[in-house]
């Protein structure tokens, strides 16, 4: 065993500051481990020497006091390895706080939250130190990125700005866990592998040329042209409808001799998307399971790539990763297969408008040339913003014109001279996709913002935010005003609920800072720490309230009942809209809490009043998060992480003491996994049958390998923020 090396001068800084790298205010406990850890006690020691000594390959940012409370509760068969120090990190891994500046860039620090078993590591981005002044507090800090495990989300993804938003109910709950709530969840993670892995063919799965019946895929076909293609145009209707109607009128063994393969694969596609609003409990979720299982095979194989360098085989690609995010099929393989979708594209020239190449195309070829390379700029757009990625594309890099507004119908006609498009004011199948074209630029700009390492201003990031703001209400007035007169159709409620979820990106970052709640803070000088975080709130006061209206506006939409079709695109399918949706409730409720503790503030006791339209959002959240459940959602720890806001905002309401409050939330945990449990049996009962030895095999290839062997060295808090399949809550709360 190697000596230990002495400390040239005695410590200065506790070890929780030491570790963090952070300025210690150097009291007892000292500002930041009352704030961050709820520590009473500083440990002044030096601790990654005691750590090599005790535990040579165990973490070294761990007090003694830590170690033995870790220990302790690793002996007690079934608990949790939840404590208030920081978590433990696998060997190799970054510290658990670390700092770097630069002449030429600001300062980036990093944060881990405690209490969570695989950390998440927030990257803040704020104002040089040297700019402020030796011992000057960080009057602007926000939340960059967000690392977990292997993957980086940017400021658009909902994690990155709203995981600070609830720093203190995470610690909350690693305090309220316990032994019955602990086996509920695990039964609910258990029922979701065995769920997941009974609705999953084989891969790879060979496709086939059998259809559904008759009755059942005309209406899937029907409510696919009311919804998504509204959206996004990639098929001419009348040359679809045509082909679809002779193809089911040929006779089972004709059709499986004569049809095109490719097109058989388009219907399923087709099929697919519409059934994710066939009915409120997506019952046909399987069976659409399959027919996209079937197109990722297609689409995947070596054999025929270059065959699908045709305006069918876009069609078929851009279909088939519309309907992985709608059905739930590799949604985290969405954006990176956006870009491969790109390329391809301008492999076959889609980013140059036709009438730029040779030989000249028809009126018909043009149009859906454009529509289909507008259609990939909105993925690409829109999954950069959800995934919290860079879009990679700029304005520069293509010079396709904007798709006209002509109904499907004019294009099949023959024209000596071809005909203007009409105004916006006229609806067509294409009004929408155009509407979203003329908001493109701006949004496209958002993402680069919000997702790029290069900021466009990255010392005043605020002063580009609001011009970004001012420049997407813009945009957005201007296509409103053509819009308005076709009333609250799919396509322009779509449109409404979009803008709002950028306006909300753009300011949700700055949130934190307004509510005075960023952790990046903590070590500032307590001497004018508060004039600090007056300047804040009042400096990011119009994010606050932006935030708040534009996420309100993003309920009503996700909620809205005028449109059945609409709520039950946001239930059962999208990534994008119901992720929208939970950034919607945690930033509602990050506003309520903060008018409560205004409230229990003040110096005369008074009734504690909140807003009602507020508190109605987190009980429809309740509500809501269910219904995705009914709908075959098998990830409930959205609705779990809704029912403890709403319990803490309760606890508050009721001025329940300190020490009350982890009481209430593990009643919470156990009555709201219960729940859950019975309503994953009851989709399980509902799934074919299979053997006991099927089961224990598909439980086995859908269990997680970083997933620890024993009961008492699984982590609650860590598997409850699992981000194995990259979806909400796992990138998908609800």
């Amino acid at each position: 065993m190697e000596p230990l090396r002495k400390r040239r001068r005695p410590a200065v800084s506790c070890s929780q500051c030491r570790s963090r790298k952070v300025k210690c205010n150097r009291e007892n406990p000292c500002s930041n481990c009352e704030k961050l850890s709820n520590n009473t006690v500083c440990d002044y020691t030096d601790v990654h020497a005691q750590a090599r000594t005790a535990h040579r390959t165990a973490i070294s940012n761990v007090g003694p006091d830590a170690q033995s409370q870790t220990a302790a509760t690793r002996k007690q068969p079934g608990a949790s390895r939840v404590s208030a120090p920081p978590p433990s990190t696998r060997p190799g891994a970054s510290p658990a706080f670390s700092s770097a500046s630069t002449a030429a860039s600001p300062v980036v620090a990093t944060a881990a939250f405690t209490g969570l078993g695989d950390a998440f590591y927030v990257h803040y981005e704020q104002e040089s130190v040297e700019s402020l002044g030796a011992g000057a507090p960080l009057s602007q800090s926000i939340p960059r990125f967000v690392a977990h495990k292997t993957r980086l989300f940017g400021q658009s993804h909902w994690v990155s700005p709203c995981i600070t938003l609830f720093r203190d109910l995470i610690h909350l709950m690693g305090r309220s866990v316990n032994t019955l709530a602990y086996a509920e969840i695990e039964r609910c993670k258990s029922l979701a592998r065995l769920i997941k892995a009974r609705r999953s063919p084989p891969w790879p799965t060979a496709p086939t040329r059998e259809l559904p019946s008759r009755d059942v895929a005309d209406v899937l076909v029907d409510r696919y042209f009311q919804t998504t293609e509204t959206l996004y145009r990639v098929l001419h209707i009348p040359s679809f409808r045509k082909s679809y109607s002779a193809l089911r009128e040929q006779q089972p063994g004709v059709r499986e001799q004569q049809a095109d393969m490719g097109f058989i694969i388009q219907v399923k596609l087709v099929l697919a998307i519409g059934a994710t609003t066939y009915d409120d409990d997506f019952s046909l979720r399987t069976m659409a399971i399959g027919w996209v299982h079937e197109a990722l095979t297609w689409n995947s194989s070596p054999v025929d790539a270059k065959s699908r360098l045709t305006i069918q085989g876009i069609q078929n690609h851009i279909l088939l990763l519309i309907a992985q995010d709608l059905v739930g099929v590799g949604r985290s393989m969405v954006w990176p297969s956006t870009g491969a979708l790109v390329r391809t594209a301008m492999h076959m020239g889609l980013h140059r408008d036709p009438s730029r190449l040779q030989p000249s195309a028809t009126l018909f070829a043009a149009e859906m040339r454009r529509r289909l390379w507008n259609t990939i700029l909105e993925l690409v757009v829109q999954s950069s913003l959800g995934v919290g990625g860079a879009p990679l594309l700029s304005l520069s890099e293509f010079d396709t014109l904007p798709p006209s507004n002509y109904c499907d119908d004019d294009l099949c006609l023959t024209f000596e001279k071809p005909p203007s498009s009409q105004p916006l004011t006229t609806l067509t199948e294409t009004t929408v996709a155009i509407a979203f074209r003329q908001t493109l630029p701006v949004r496209l700009s958002i993402a680069c913002h919000l997702n790029s390492l290069s900021s466009p201003s990255p010392t005043a990031p605020y002063c580009t935010t609001l011009d970004l703001d001012e420049a997407l209400r813009s945009a957005y007035l201007g296509i409103s005003q053509g819009l308005r007169m076709h009333g609250p159709s799919f396509g322009v409620l779509y449109l409404d609920l979009l803008v709002h979820r950028y306006l909300a990106a753009l300011h949700v970052p700055f949130l934190a800072s307004a509510l005075s709640l960023d952790p990046a803070r903590a070590g500032a000088n307590t001497n004018n720490g508060d004039n600090a975080n007056n300047c804040n709130r009042s400096k990011f006061l119009f994010s606050r309230n932006s935030a708040l209206s534009a996420t309100l506006r993003v309920w009503a939409a996700s909620t809205a009942s005028s449109s059945p079709l609409f709520t039950r695109f946001v239930t059962n399918g999208t990534t994008f809209l119901r992720a929208s949706s939970a950034q919607a409730i945690f930033v509602i409720a990050a506003e309520l809490r903060a008018q409560l503790l205004a409230e229990l503030s003040s110096l005369v006791p008074t009734p504690v009043i909140v807003r009602p339209d507020l508190a109605k959002v987190l009980e429809e959240a309740e509500d809501w998060a269910l219904r995705c459940i009914n709908a075959g959602e098998t990830n409930v720890k959205g609705y779990l992480f809704v029912c403890l806001i709403r319990a803490q905002i309760e606890a508050m309401r009721a001025r329940l003491a300190e020490d009350e409050v982890p009481g209430v939330l593990s009643r919470v945990i156990e009555e709201a996994g219960a729940e859950c449990v019975r309503r994953l049996e009851q989709i399980l009962g509902s799934l074919p049958q299979s053997t006991q030895e099927g089961d224990d095999k598909r439980r086995r290839e859908w269990e997680s390998p970083n997933t620890p062997s024993g009961d008492n060295e699984i982590d609650w808090l860590g598997s409850f923020f699992s981000f194995e399949d990259a979806e909400l809550l796992s990138c998908d709360p609800f």
